[in-house]
């Protein structure tokens, strides 16, 4: 059975579609404190979206889709946020608080939770 494992586990693996970010996406993120950051490639649970839920209905937007998104208020494990997408339109979701991005930057490789930030907006 051993043996079977080390066989197949390989095969397995090089199945997996590997996590495709887009790197010409570049945000500027202003954390609670007040200080910018400028980053590229974001990812946030290791998806290149943000995951968000408006009523019972969960949704994936892509970073490229917005031109901004506003920290509203905090309520219990959510935040509430103010998207406003490229067209123009806007639309107020609620998105984990404890929702982990990464992302690239001149400094390093930068990580942040959600719940650490003000204003995200795409440029």
């Amino acid at each position: 059975m051993r043996r079977y494992l080390l066989f197949v586990l390989p095969f397995l693996l090089s199945m997996a579609e590997p996590l495709r970010t887009d790197t010409k996406i570049s945000l500027l993120v202003i954390d609670a404190a007040g200080k910018e950051h400028l980053l590229n490639g974001p990812v946030c649970d290791g998806r290149p979206f943000l995951p968000v839920r408006e009523g019972l209905v969960e949704y994936v937007v892509s970073f490229s889709q917005l031109s901004r998104g506003v920290v509203l208020r905090k309520e219990g494990k959510d935040l509430v946020m103010r998207l406003t997408f490229k067209d123009g339109r806007e639309e107020e979701v609620r998105v984990s608080a404890d929702t982990f991005c990464r992302a690239s930057s001149p400094i390093g490789r930068a990580s942040f939770y959600l719940k650490d930030i003000k204003e995200i907006q795409v440029r």
